[in-house]
């Protein structure tokens, strides 16, 4: 029997992708960073700025592996730094401090990137989508 996969892929209407973590795995953050890397290898500039529903309600990854992921998967984005622009909603359930620790750590990791995040609680999906959709229409 083939199991489930790991995360789930899908582009909304919006042009929103959305990125939902089905497990927390290291296989998990594995495939959500090879997702995240064909998005931006397959986005046009004019198709900027790539919109981003990060979909961690789940839980939170292992966190030094997910790092440690996330700091690979940058260095590779780099190459796109001066032409991709790139807004990441990130959706989690209440974990408090770690919450704070993680924004924290996300925003240092991308720092000479052209990503914006901003951290919604699962209740604040459509909030989310919303600001997603609003930064695209600032772009515009």
């Amino acid at each position: 029997m083939a199991s489930s996969p790991p995360i789930n892929y899908t582009v909304l209407n919006d042009g929103i992708h959305e990125i939902k973590m089905l497990e927390i795995s290291n296989h998990a953050v594995d495939m959500w960073m090879a997702q995240t890397l064909t998005i931006f290898e397959t986005t046009e500039i004019e198709q900027m700025p790539i919109l981003i529903l990060l979909d961690h309600s789940i839980g939170m990854q292992a966190l030094k592996y997910g790092f440690d992921k996330a700091r690979e998967t940058t260095e590779t984005l780099k190459q796109y730094k001066d032409t991709h622009v790139a807004m990441v909603a990130f959706i989690y359930e209440d974990e408090g401090f770690l919450l704070s620790m993680i924004s924290n750590m996300v925003r240092i990791i991308t720092r000479n990137q052209n990503v914006v995040w901003r951290f919604f609680p699962n209740a604040k999906r459509e909030s989310a989508i919303e600001w997603l959709l609003e930064q695209k229409r600032k772009k515009s």
